[in-house]
């Protein structure tokens, strides 16, 4: 039995508001530079008086880039934690601390998941102002290297149970923030197969444009923050969400709520009990860029809770009782005790994912938004 957390009136008003953005927009798309897989050489004469970074350079970025490659390779060879935290941060330093953690319980002896990579694209933009962290994004081919040991049990436990190739192009979100003044690796998302980033809009220098996400977009379809809300809304409520009007159906959108409708990652509720499925967002770094064609890539973390539990522990109206046993899919159950294998009251899966959406120009009558690439895992879980 599925009970949905989201009301029509939340996605009746998430459309609304897209609509709204929708008729305001422009009727012809601004024009713009393609992006350039080199971003810009850095020039002074661009920086605003209030910025606390130097200028981003192709040369910075390029190093921040192999010492993340180096540093996350020598970790899996020799499966030393530390040294794989220390090039992650954020949303990257979470996920990657509970594949210590399963790989741990589960006995498995490093080398762990290797990867090789291609010759990565750089989106680079200007500083920011004074205490704002710094982004760059690498899109780059990422090849998994034979013979290593995957440190998730399977593939339920990884990106949501969303099934991508074991190699294939990513998009890397890097971050410095201003009191650790160190690169490291916010995010990683890897792109459905047939999707590609569009080319991005650049400066007179050659930077990347940063879109806020607070603000209406003057060219594209909707609000740059409201891309993950709209698509939490369709992952919620499936197909029939008013959402989806604006929001293409896919393996990260349709395709999420068919997993979690059809229990396809082992989390069922046996009768009588409530399985309620939620994506909601996240305090992660979140980052919005121009395309060239007036749309917005948006790169942002959400959780998905996973919960099934009994009726009285829904409604706090009926005594409190509990159901028959709940049955905890294997991925599940290393992170929690053996004690909590068996609950009869409530079961609790969390994941900690990634993603990357564009936000198309209004301007393309027909189009919405599609949700391209998803990283991350398992984070939580919880019984009793």
């Amino acid at each position: 039995m599925r009970q949905r957390k989201r009301t029509t009136r939340l996605a009746s008003g998430l459309l609304l508001t897209a609509v709204a953005a929708l008729s305001a927009q422009a009727c012809t798309s601004a024009a713009g530079g393609t992006a350039t897989a080199a971003g810009a050489a850095g020039s002074s004469s661009s920086v605003s008086s209030d910025a606390v970074w130097p200028q981003l350079t192709l040369s910075s970025a390029q190093a921040a880039f192999r010492s993340y490659a180096t540093t996350s390779d020598q970790a899996a060879q020799t499966g030393n934690r530390t040294l794989a935290l220390s090039v992650l941060t954020g949303m990257a330093s979470d996920a990657m601390s509970i594949q210590y953690l399963l790989t741990k319980q589960s006995g498995t002896l490093p080398p762990y998941t290797r990867y090789t990579y291609g010759t990565p694209a750089f989106y680079l933009p200007k500083p920011p102002g004074a205490g704002q962290p710094q982004y760059f994004v690498a899109n780059v081919a990422r090849t998994l290297v034979p013979g290593t040991t995957a440190m998730t049990s399977s593939g339920q436990d990884k990106a949501a149970g969303v099934q991508l190739p074991s190699s294939g192009r990513v998009l890397m979100l890097f971050e410095k923030s201003a009191s650790s003044g160190h690169w490291r690796l916010a995010s990683l998302s890897q792109l459905a197969p047939g999707q590609a980033v569009p080319a991005l809009a650049t400066d007179s220098h050659g930077y990347a444009i940063v879109e806020s996400l607070g603000a209406p977009s003057s060219t594209a379809l909707v609000r740059p923050a409201l891309a993950p809300a709209l698509q939490a809304t369709v992952v919620d409520d499936g197909p029939s969400s008013a959402a989806s009007q604006v929001v293409a159906s896919g393996p990260l959108t349709t395709g999420m709520y068919d997993q979690a409708a059809s229990a396809a990652r082992g989390i069922t509720a046996p009768p009588g009990d409530v399985h309620q499925w939620l994506l909601e967002g996240s305090s992660y770094a979140r980052l919005a860029l121009a395309t060239a064609d007036g749309g917005v890539l948006v790169l942002y973390s959400m959780y998905l809770n996973n919960i099934v539990e009994t009726k009285s522990a829904l409604d706090q109206d009926i005594s409190v009782t509990s159901g028959p046993a709940i049955a905890v899919p294997d991925f599940v159950k290393p992170l929690l005790p053996a004690s909590r294998w068996t609950p009869h009251t409530r079961l609790q899966v969390q994941d900690i994912l990634s993603f990357a959406a564009i936000d198309p120009p209004a301007a393309q009558s027909g189009q919405k938004i599609q949700v391209i690439a998803i990283g991350g895992g398992l984070r939580y879980a919880y019984s009793n």
